[in-house]
């Protein structure tokens, strides 16, 4: 997965996070388990 691929994935999850009125914090890892990044909605 690349970087543009990251974001869209964070974009769509948080819009549909919004739409459903709830609240999560998401992390995004790799199959070797380092950190991708976070979403916190």
């Amino acid at each position: 997965m690349n970087s543009a691929d990251r974001l869209s994935a964070k974009s769509a999850a948080a819009a549909w996070l919004r739409g459903s009125g709830t609240r999560a914090d998401i992390d995004f890892v790799q199959a070797d388990g380092s950190r991708l990044g976070r979403l916190e909605y």
